[in-house]
């Protein structure tokens, strides 16, 4: 009796997607088209702060007012604001149309999720004084009472002021 002898072909699944025409079988799915994939979504935050800065009378720079705290006489927060118009002080009202502004263009590809106003007064004094036969000025600003002296007459180390 003669064996009949069959050829014994190796089955695999074929991949829906290549049509089981790569020489390696996925080893996820085994060739059946059902790989898992995912989706990566980045969300990136930030927040876009800037201010104006009304100064009037003092010669202290912009930068020592950012440092302190004042008392807040207008506050204004939601989804779009309008400019501040109805300030008394026209340069705040002014300052408020330009910023609205400058925030919606340069960030026009963002979407706003809150805006905000405020309006901060911080109080300055300006102190004339007389040392030995030096004269000058000095400023104490801020609710926090920061004190600058631009034009200190003592220059030793260990001086303080009190």
């Amino acid at each position: 009796m003669a064996r009949k002898q069959f050829a014994v072909l190796e089955k695999k699944k074929r991949c829906w997607v290549c049509n089981g025409d790569e020489e390696v079988e996925c080893k996820t799915c085994g060739g059946a088209g059902e790989m898992k994939s995912y989706i990566r979504l980045l969300v990136i935050w930030s927040n876009h702060t800037d201010d104006y800065i009304v100064e009037k009378g003092s010669a202290l720079k912009a930068h020592r007012l950012r440092m302190a705290t004042g008392i807040n006489v207008c506050e204004e927060e939601g989804l779009t604001l309008m400019p501040l118009t109805h300030f008394p002080i026209s340069a705040v009202s002014m300052a408020s149309v330009q910023l609205i502004q400058y925030h919606a263009r340069e960030y026009k590809e963002e979407k706003v999720l809150k805006q905000r106003h405020r309006v901060s007064i911080i109080p300055v004094a300006s102190v004339r004084y007389q040392w030995k036969k030096h004269e000058g000025l000095f400023y104490v600003y801020g609710n926090e009472r920061y004190v600058h002296i631009p034009d200190y007459p003592q220059k030793c180390c260990c001086c303080t002021i009190l």
